[in-house]
Protein backbone atom coordinates (compact mmCIF):
# COMPACT_ATOMS: atom_id res chain seq x y z
CA UNK A 1 0.00 0.00 0.00
CA UNK A 2 2.86 2.30 0.11
CA UNK A 3 4.31 2.40 -3.04
CA UNK A 4 3.90 5.27 -5.16
CA UNK A 5 5.69 5.39 -7.88
CA UNK A 6 4.95 5.70 -11.42
CA UNK A 7 5.60 2.12 -12.84
CA UNK A 8 2.72 0.13 -14.59
CA UNK A 9 1.65 -2.88 -12.28
CA UNK A 10 2.69 -6.77 -13.06
CA UNK A 11 1.00 -9.56 -12.32
CA UNK A 12 2.81 -11.86 -9.85
CA UNK A 13 2.52 -15.31 -10.26
CA UNK A 14 1.90 -18.35 -7.98
CA UNK A 15 5.48 -20.09 -8.94
CA UNK A 16 7.40 -16.67 -7.66
CA UNK A 17 5.32 -16.01 -4.62
CA UNK A 18 7.38 -16.45 -1.16
CA UNK A 19 7.00 -19.82 0.07
CA UNK A 20 5.88 -21.06 3.21
CA UNK A 21 8.04 -20.68 5.75
CA UNK A 22 6.88 -23.83 7.74
CA UNK A 23 7.91 -26.95 6.68
CA UNK A 24 6.10 -30.83 7.03
CA UNK A 25 3.02 -30.57 8.19
CA UNK A 26 2.95 -27.08 6.86
CA UNK A 27 4.72 -27.43 4.18
CA UNK A 28 5.46 -25.58 0.85
CA UNK A 29 2.25 -28.33 -1.38
CA UNK A 30 0.10 -26.68 -2.91
CA UNK A 31 -2.84 -28.27 -1.35
CA UNK A 32 -3.31 -28.47 2.80
CA UNK A 33 -3.78 -31.63 4.56
CA UNK A 34 -6.34 -33.93 6.24
CA UNK A 35 -5.71 -35.57 9.48
CA UNK A 36 -7.57 -38.15 11.50
CA UNK A 37 -5.27 -38.01 14.47
CA UNK A 38 -5.90 -35.32 17.27
CA UNK A 39 -5.31 -31.87 16.29
CA UNK A 40 -2.72 -31.49 19.29
CA UNK A 41 -0.21 -34.08 18.40
CA UNK A 42 0.63 -31.16 15.73
CA UNK A 43 -0.35 -27.63 17.38
CA UNK A 44 -0.42 -26.22 20.85
CA UNK A 45 -3.91 -23.88 21.41
CA UNK A 46 -3.88 -20.77 23.02
CA UNK A 47 -5.91 -19.51 24.84
CA UNK A 48 -6.13 -16.29 23.23
CA UNK A 49 -9.03 -15.38 20.53
CA UNK A 50 -9.13 -13.68 17.39
CA UNK A 51 -12.66 -13.57 16.65
CA UNK A 52 -15.80 -16.08 17.74
CA UNK A 53 -19.42 -16.85 16.26
CA UNK A 54 -22.03 -18.49 17.12
CA UNK A 55 -21.09 -21.67 16.75
CA UNK A 56 -17.53 -21.29 16.52
CA UNK A 57 -14.33 -19.20 17.95
CA UNK A 58 -10.72 -18.49 16.01
CA UNK A 59 -7.51 -19.34 18.46
CA UNK A 60 -4.24 -18.12 18.09
CA UNK A 61 -1.83 -21.81 17.91
CA UNK A 62 1.72 -22.74 17.87
CA UNK A 63 3.44 -25.42 15.49
CA UNK A 64 4.91 -28.08 17.69
CA UNK A 65 7.08 -29.05 14.74
CA UNK A 66 8.54 -25.32 13.57
CA UNK A 67 6.89 -22.86 16.30
CA UNK A 68 5.18 -20.77 14.16
CA UNK A 69 2.68 -19.18 15.05
CA UNK A 70 -0.95 -20.12 12.31
CA UNK A 71 -5.25 -18.91 13.45
CA UNK A 72 -6.63 -22.11 14.56
CA UNK A 73 -11.01 -21.88 13.73
CA UNK A 74 -12.77 -24.12 16.11
CA UNK A 75 -16.33 -25.06 14.94
CA UNK A 76 -18.47 -26.84 17.13
CA UNK A 77 -20.76 -29.61 15.97
CA UNK A 78 -24.00 -28.00 17.23
CA UNK A 79 -27.30 -26.47 16.42
CA UNK A 80 -27.76 -24.58 13.20
CA UNK A 81 -24.39 -26.39 11.95
CA UNK A 82 -24.84 -26.99 8.32
CA UNK A 83 -22.26 -29.62 7.55
CA UNK A 84 -22.45 -29.31 3.72
CA UNK A 85 -21.86 -25.95 3.99
CA UNK A 86 -18.62 -26.37 5.86
CA UNK A 87 -17.26 -28.68 3.93
CA UNK A 88 -17.76 -26.89 0.92
CA UNK A 89 -15.94 -24.38 2.85
CA UNK A 90 -13.17 -26.76 3.62
CA UNK A 91 -12.74 -27.94 -0.08
CA UNK A 92 -11.66 -24.71 -1.44
CA UNK A 93 -9.74 -24.17 1.44
CA UNK A 94 -7.68 -26.85 1.26
CA UNK A 95 -6.65 -26.45 -2.56
CA UNK A 96 -5.60 -22.93 -2.94
CA UNK A 97 -2.57 -21.52 -2.63
CA UNK A 98 -1.97 -17.46 -3.58
CA UNK A 99 -0.47 -15.05 -2.27
CA UNK A 100 -3.47 -12.82 -1.92
CA UNK A 101 -5.68 -15.63 -0.83
CA UNK A 102 -5.83 -17.01 2.80
CA UNK A 103 -3.98 -19.74 3.04
CA UNK A 104 -5.49 -23.40 4.83
CA UNK A 105 -2.67 -25.87 6.47
CA UNK A 106 -4.26 -28.37 7.95
CA UNK A 107 -7.48 -29.53 8.76
CA UNK A 108 -8.66 -31.98 11.89
CA UNK A 109 -12.50 -33.05 12.67
CA UNK A 110 -13.63 -35.08 16.45
CA UNK A 111 -16.84 -35.72 17.13
CA UNK A 112 -17.78 -32.53 18.56
CA UNK A 113 -15.71 -30.38 16.97
CA UNK A 114 -13.95 -29.70 13.66
CA UNK A 115 -10.82 -27.63 12.99
CA UNK A 116 -9.15 -25.64 10.50
CA UNK A 117 -5.53 -24.76 10.83
CA UNK A 118 -4.74 -21.31 8.69
CA UNK A 119 -2.58 -18.78 7.56
CA UNK A 120 -1.85 -15.97 10.81
CA UNK A 121 -3.07 -12.73 9.42
CA UNK A 122 -2.13 -9.16 11.73
CA UNK A 123 -2.79 -6.80 10.33
CA UNK A 124 -6.92 -6.15 10.16
CA UNK A 125 -9.08 -5.37 7.23
CA UNK A 126 -8.16 -3.18 4.89
CA UNK A 127 -10.78 -0.34 5.79
CA UNK A 128 -10.02 -0.35 9.31
CA UNK A 129 -6.02 0.26 8.69
CA UNK A 130 -6.89 3.17 5.74
CA UNK A 131 -9.18 4.72 8.11
CA UNK A 132 -5.72 4.83 10.36
CA UNK A 133 -3.48 6.25 8.19
CA UNK A 134 -2.45 9.67 7.91
CA UNK A 135 -3.11 9.84 4.20
CA UNK A 136 -3.96 7.53 1.38
CA UNK A 137 -3.84 7.99 -2.09
CA UNK A 138 -5.30 6.41 -5.56
CA UNK A 139 -1.95 5.23 -6.17
CA UNK A 140 -2.10 3.05 -3.36
CA UNK A 141 -5.87 2.27 -4.10
CA UNK A 142 -4.29 0.86 -7.39
CA UNK A 143 -2.20 -1.52 -5.64
CA UNK A 144 -4.94 -2.77 -3.49
CA UNK A 145 -7.14 -3.11 -6.11
CA UNK A 146 -4.63 -4.89 -8.58
CA UNK A 147 -3.74 -7.63 -5.74
CA UNK A 148 -7.55 -7.84 -5.53
CA UNK A 149 -8.21 -8.90 -9.00
CA UNK A 150 -5.23 -11.03 -9.47
CA UNK A 151 -6.68 -12.94 -6.14
CA UNK A 152 -10.01 -13.33 -7.88
CA UNK A 153 -8.56 -14.31 -11.52
CA UNK A 154 -6.85 -17.04 -9.59
CA UNK A 155 -10.08 -18.24 -8.07
CA UNK A 156 -11.84 -18.31 -11.03
CA UNK A 157 -8.93 -20.11 -13.11
CA UNK A 158 -9.60 -22.61 -10.21
CA UNK A 159 -13.09 -22.73 -10.64
CA UNK A 160 -14.27 -20.99 -7.40
CA UNK A 161 -16.58 -18.35 -7.23
CA UNK A 162 -16.28 -16.17 -3.89
CA UNK A 163 -19.59 -14.85 -3.88
CA UNK A 164 -19.27 -12.71 -0.40
CA UNK A 165 -16.30 -10.26 -1.46
CA UNK A 166 -16.35 -6.97 0.77
CA UNK A 167 -14.50 -5.20 3.07
CA UNK A 168 -14.39 -7.33 5.68
CA UNK A 169 -13.29 -9.90 3.98
CA UNK A 170 -10.15 -8.50 2.72
CA UNK A 171 -7.20 -8.72 5.38
CA UNK A 172 -3.61 -7.12 5.57
CA UNK A 173 -0.70 -9.68 6.20
CA UNK A 174 0.89 -7.40 8.71
CA UNK A 175 1.60 -4.65 10.43
CA UNK A 176 3.50 -3.30 7.15
CA UNK A 177 0.89 -0.33 4.92
CA UNK A 178 2.61 -2.08 1.80
CA UNK A 179 2.16 -6.19 3.09
CA UNK A 180 -0.03 -8.11 0.77
CA UNK A 181 -3.87 -8.14 0.90
CA UNK A 182 -5.66 -11.51 1.61
CA UNK A 183 -9.05 -12.35 0.38
CA UNK A 184 -10.58 -14.65 3.18
CA UNK A 185 -13.93 -16.08 4.27
CA UNK A 186 -14.58 -18.83 1.93
CA UNK A 187 -17.82 -19.52 3.75
CA UNK A 188 -20.21 -18.63 1.10
CA UNK A 189 -17.88 -20.05 -2.13
CA UNK A 190 -18.69 -22.19 -4.59
CA UNK A 191 -16.93 -24.57 -7.45
CA UNK A 192 -18.40 -22.87 -10.49
CA UNK A 193 -18.89 -25.65 -13.66
CA UNK A 194 -20.73 -24.74 -16.98
CA UNK A 195 -23.94 -24.99 -14.99
CA UNK A 196 -25.25 -21.14 -13.85
CA UNK A 197 -25.80 -21.08 -9.96
CA UNK A 198 -28.57 -20.11 -8.40
CA UNK A 199 -27.97 -19.87 -4.60
CA UNK A 200 -29.57 -16.45 -3.34
CA UNK A 201 -26.61 -15.28 -1.50
CA UNK A 202 -24.25 -12.16 -0.89
CA UNK A 203 -23.96 -8.98 1.25
CA UNK A 204 -26.19 -5.92 0.63
CA UNK A 205 -24.81 -2.91 -1.51
CA UNK A 206 -22.19 -5.66 -2.82
CA UNK A 207 -24.53 -8.39 -4.69
CA UNK A 208 -24.21 -8.25 -8.22
CA UNK A 209 -28.13 -7.68 -10.42
CA UNK A 210 -28.43 -10.98 -11.39
CA UNK A 211 -27.96 -12.07 -7.79
CA UNK A 212 -31.16 -9.89 -7.65
CA UNK A 213 -32.98 -11.00 -10.77
CA UNK A 214 -32.92 -14.89 -10.00
CA UNK A 215 -32.28 -16.05 -13.26
CA UNK A 216 -29.05 -17.78 -12.64
CA UNK A 217 -25.47 -16.47 -12.28
CA UNK A 218 -21.48 -17.30 -13.22
CA UNK A 219 -18.13 -15.77 -11.88
CA UNK A 220 -18.70 -12.10 -13.02
CA UNK A 221 -20.74 -11.41 -10.01
CA UNK A 222 -17.31 -11.24 -7.60
CA UNK A 223 -16.09 -8.48 -10.42
CA UNK A 224 -19.29 -6.51 -10.12
CA UNK A 225 -18.15 -6.65 -5.64
CA UNK A 226 -14.45 -5.57 -7.18
CA UNK A 227 -16.39 -2.37 -8.18
CA UNK A 228 -17.85 -1.65 -5.48
CA UNK A 229 -14.98 -1.66 -3.42
CA UNK A 230 -13.07 -0.10 -5.52
CA UNK A 231 -15.46 2.76 -5.50
CA UNK A 232 -15.69 2.80 -2.09
CA UNK A 233 -11.68 3.13 -1.36
CA UNK A 234 -11.78 6.25 -3.78
CA UNK A 235 -14.39 7.96 -2.12
CA UNK A 236 -15.10 6.89 1.19
CA UNK A 237 -19.13 6.11 0.46
CA UNK A 238 -21.07 3.25 -1.49
CA UNK A 239 -22.30 3.74 -5.33
CA UNK A 240 -25.62 2.13 -4.21
CA UNK A 241 -27.68 3.58 -1.51
CA UNK A 242 -31.23 3.75 0.06
CA UNK A 243 -33.23 3.81 2.86
CA UNK A 244 -34.47 0.32 2.23
CA UNK A 245 -33.31 -2.58 0.71
CA UNK A 246 -36.41 -3.03 -1.71
CA UNK A 247 -34.93 0.68 -3.20
CA UNK A 248 -31.85 -0.78 -2.36
CA UNK A 249 -32.26 -3.50 -4.83
CA UNK A 250 -34.40 -1.66 -7.28
CA UNK A 251 -30.96 0.68 -7.84
CA UNK A 252 -28.77 -1.79 -7.88
CA UNK A 253 -30.55 -3.70 -11.15
CA UNK A 254 -30.61 -0.31 -12.38
CA UNK A 255 -26.98 -0.02 -11.78
CA UNK A 256 -27.49 3.82 -11.03
CA UNK A 257 -24.83 5.33 -9.59
CA UNK A 258 -22.95 8.34 -10.45
CA UNK A 259 -19.13 10.04 -9.74
CA UNK A 260 -20.05 13.03 -8.06
CA UNK A 261 -18.52 16.42 -7.52
CA UNK A 262 -16.46 17.58 -5.49
CA UNK A 263 -15.70 14.18 -4.32
CA UNK A 264 -15.03 12.77 -7.71
CA UNK A 265 -13.20 15.44 -9.02
CA UNK A 266 -9.44 14.78 -8.79
CA UNK A 267 -9.93 10.87 -9.09
CA UNK A 268 -8.28 10.02 -12.55
CA UNK A 269 -10.24 9.22 -15.84
CA UNK A 270 -8.69 5.32 -16.17
CA UNK A 271 -10.07 4.61 -12.17
CA UNK A 272 -13.35 5.87 -13.31
CA UNK A 273 -13.49 3.55 -16.09
CA UNK A 274 -12.25 1.20 -14.23
CA UNK A 275 -15.64 1.41 -12.14
CA UNK A 276 -17.64 1.72 -14.77
CA UNK A 277 -16.53 -1.19 -16.56
CA UNK A 278 -17.16 -3.44 -13.59
CA UNK A 279 -20.72 -1.98 -12.82
CA UNK A 280 -22.43 -3.38 -15.66
CA UNK A 281 -25.40 -4.89 -15.08
CA UNK A 282 -25.37 -7.23 -18.36
CA UNK A 283 -22.66 -9.52 -16.73
CA UNK A 284 -21.37 -10.34 -19.92
CA UNK A 285 -20.49 -6.79 -20.74
CA UNK A 286 -18.60 -6.70 -17.39
CA UNK A 287 -14.72 -6.66 -17.08
CA UNK A 288 -13.40 -10.13 -16.31
CA UNK A 289 -10.76 -11.09 -13.82
CA UNK A 290 -8.50 -11.40 -16.67
CA UNK A 291 -9.49 -8.44 -18.65
CA UNK A 292 -9.28 -6.24 -15.32
CA UNK A 293 -5.25 -6.76 -14.92
CA UNK A 294 -5.53 -5.61 -18.29
CA UNK A 295 -6.98 -2.26 -17.95
CA UNK A 296 -5.78 0.72 -18.93
CA UNK A 297 -5.49 2.18 -14.79
CA UNK A 298 -3.05 -0.43 -13.99
CA UNK A 299 -1.05 -1.12 -17.19
CA UNK A 300 -0.18 2.68 -18.67
CA UNK A 301 2.90 4.33 -16.88
CA UNK A 302 2.04 7.35 -15.48
CA UNK A 303 -0.74 7.61 -17.32
CA UNK A 304 -3.86 9.76 -15.08
CA UNK A 305 -1.59 8.32 -11.78
CA UNK A 306 -2.78 10.27 -8.54
CA UNK A 307 -0.55 9.94 -6.16
CA UNK A 308 -1.41 13.35 -3.92
CA UNK A 309 -2.86 11.91 -0.50
CA UNK A 310 -7.10 11.74 -1.10
CA UNK A 311 -9.24 14.43 0.69
CA UNK A 312 -9.73 14.29 4.63
CA UNK A 313 -13.06 14.31 3.79
CA UNK A 314 -12.98 11.11 2.26
CA UNK A 315 -11.23 9.27 5.33
CA UNK A 316 -13.86 10.94 7.44
CA UNK A 317 -16.58 9.60 5.08
CA UNK A 318 -14.84 5.80 4.85
CA UNK A 319 -14.67 6.16 8.50
CA UNK A 320 -18.84 6.52 9.02
CA UNK A 321 -18.84 4.18 6.26
CA UNK A 322 -17.07 1.93 8.04
CA UNK A 323 -18.96 1.82 11.50
CA UNK A 324 -21.88 1.71 9.69
CA UNK A 325 -21.39 -1.97 8.06
CA UNK A 326 -19.85 -3.06 10.94
CA UNK A 327 -23.14 -2.50 12.98
CA UNK A 328 -25.22 -3.89 10.37
CA UNK A 329 -23.07 -7.34 9.63
CA UNK A 330 -24.43 -9.43 12.39
CA UNK A 331 -27.92 -9.28 11.26
CA UNK A 332 -27.55 -8.75 7.35
CA UNK A 333 -26.55 -11.70 5.73
CA UNK A 334 -29.45 -14.07 6.87
CA UNK A 335 -32.02 -10.79 6.46
CA UNK A 336 -30.67 -10.86 2.98
CA UNK A 337 -30.96 -14.26 2.36
CA UNK A 338 -34.34 -14.65 3.16
CA UNK A 339 -35.40 -11.26 0.91
CA UNK A 340 -33.61 -12.96 -2.05
CA UNK A 341 -35.32 -16.45 -1.51
CA UNK A 342 -38.61 -14.32 -1.14
CA UNK A 343 -37.68 -12.49 -4.81
CA UNK A 344 -36.50 -15.38 -6.34
CA UNK A 345 -39.95 -17.47 -5.06
CA UNK A 346 -42.07 -13.97 -6.32
CA UNK A 347 -40.76 -14.59 -9.89
CA UNK A 348 -41.30 -18.36 -9.99
CA UNK A 349 -44.49 -17.56 -9.60
CA UNK A 350 -44.66 -14.97 -12.20
CA UNK A 351 -43.48 -17.02 -14.63
CA UNK A 352 -45.86 -19.63 -13.60
CA UNK A 353 -48.37 -17.32 -13.92
CA UNK A 354 -47.23 -16.02 -17.42
CA UNK A 355 -46.75 -19.50 -18.61
CA UNK A 356 -50.19 -20.59 -17.40
CA UNK A 357 -51.59 -17.71 -19.49
CA UNK A 358 -49.94 -18.22 -22.81
CA UNK A 359 -50.78 -22.01 -22.41
CA UNK A 360 -54.55 -21.09 -22.08
CA UNK A 361 -54.37 -18.08 -25.01
CA UNK A 362 -53.32 -21.23 -27.28
CA UNK A 363 -55.90 -23.88 -26.53
CA UNK A 364 -58.21 -21.15 -27.42
CA UNK A 365 -56.54 -21.36 -30.44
Amino acid sequence: MGNKTSKNLQPLSVESAPPSPRTSKIGTSVAATRHAEPIEKYYNLSGKVLGSGSFSRVLVGTSKETNDQVAIKVVQKLGDYNPSMLKNEIDILLCVNHPYVIRCYDFFETAEELYIVMELVTGGELFDRICQRDSYSEAEAKIVLFQLCQAVLYLHKKGIVHRDLKPENILLSGESDSGPIKVSDFGLSKIYSEKMLSTACGSPGYVAPEVLMADGYTPAVDMWSVGVICYIMLCGYPPFYAENRTNLFEIILRGSYHFHSPYWDDISASAKDFIAQCLVVEPKGRLTAAESLKHRWFTEQGADLVTAPLPLEMKTKLANHNSTRKLMISSEGEQLKKELKSMKKEKETKDKEISKRSKSTKDKK
